[in-house]
């Protein structure tokens, strides 16, 4: 296989998972940050990514995000975003009873995904200044949600590992130069992720029943 068709085999992989996460966010908001047990520490604050729809659809978000906008942005977000995520994540063990809601990070995957949809240029100090916020909104809620558990700081930087490991292999995968198919495909990957943040934010705005 050519080095062009591996490269689109690598983009398809990746914007499929893309999609795929998206579709986690129609998961009920009470699922939010739960945590498997018994993996030890860092283990567990690692799968809390995996267990909570909105941070993987903000991670993601962003992704897409930076590698619309160029490579620097992308390269960008492999620094920023692990590095707000365990700043926030270090406020929001202080806050515990606060902050362990997932409506602030399903309003910041919601405008994520809607500028990933409209393909704004932003520029890379706009979207890297994005990325250093959404990144605290959700290490914020993060931590908050890690404060009652032992071990909160190894869970807080594996979880924060995790948010880089992804970045990095979804900014990679997506790199640009894009082929048109890419640049639609993660048009529509942003719809799919604003489009689970909507239906997040009215199942949140219903309460219980």
């Amino acid at each position: 296989m050519n080095r062009l068709g591996r490269l689109n085999r690598r983009g398809w992989r990746a914007l499929a998972a893309v999609a795929a996460m998206a579709s986690l966010g129609a998961v009920p908001p009470a699922l939010a940050h739960a945590l498997p047990a018994g993996l030890g520490a860092v283990l567990e604050g690692a799968a809390q990514l995996v267990f909570s729809p909105a941070d993987l659809l903000l991670v993601c978000g962003l992704c897409a995000l930076a590698v619309q906008n160029g490579a620097e942005p992308g390269s960008r977000l492999r620094l920023v975003l692990p590095a707000a995520w365990l700043l926030g994540g270090a406020l929001g063990l202080g806050r515990p009873a606060e902050l362990a809601t997932p409506r602030s990070t399903t309003l910041a995957f919601t405008l994520v995904g809607l500028l990933v949809a409209l393909a704004l240029p932003l520029g890379q100090r706009l979207t890297t200044a994005l990325a250093g916020v959404a990144g605290l909104v959700g290490g914020l809620a993060h931590g908050s949600a890690l404060a009652f558990h032992s071990g909160a700081p190894l869970a807080l930087a594996g979880g924060a590992a995790a948010v880089a490991v992804l970045t990095t292999a979804l900014t990679l995968a997506l790199r640009p130069p894009h082929p048109g198919w890419m640049g639609v495909g993660l048009r529509v990957a942003g719809s799919w992720i604003a489009a689970a943040g909507l239906l997040n934010l009215g199942w949140l705005l219903k309460g219980p029943s």
